[in-house]
């Protein structure tokens, strides 16, 4: 079974940081122990994050067969990377 990497790296600095040259390193020596793994890669400056408020706080907590359409539209990038995180069996990440 192949495994998979998350990838998330959060410097705004590009080419210049440390931290992204440091996970692309990380990422090509696992890719050559895992030559059949997937490489899912979350860069956290193209994925603006919104803050956890009330109304995102109250979606979590509704059934989903409750949720309204906003509530489902709260969740939308919140369940996305939960699943990221939940479906990944390695994790780099560069701050």
């Amino acid at each position: 079974m192949s495994k998979t990497l998350l990838e998330i790296d959060s410097s705004p600095l590009g080419e210049r940081s440390v931290s992204r040259h440091l996970t692309r390193e990380f990422v090509e020596s696992w890719k050559q122990a895992n030559p059949d793994g997937r490489v899912v890669t979350r860069d956290l400056n193209l994925t603006p994050i919104p803050p956890i408020d009330a109304a995102s706080i109250g979606a979590s907590y509704t059934a989903e067969d409750k949720l309204t359409t906003d509530q489902k539209s709260l969740l939308t990038l919140s369940n996305a990377l939960v699943e990221e995180l939940k479906s990944a069996d390695d994790y780099v990440i560069g701050v």
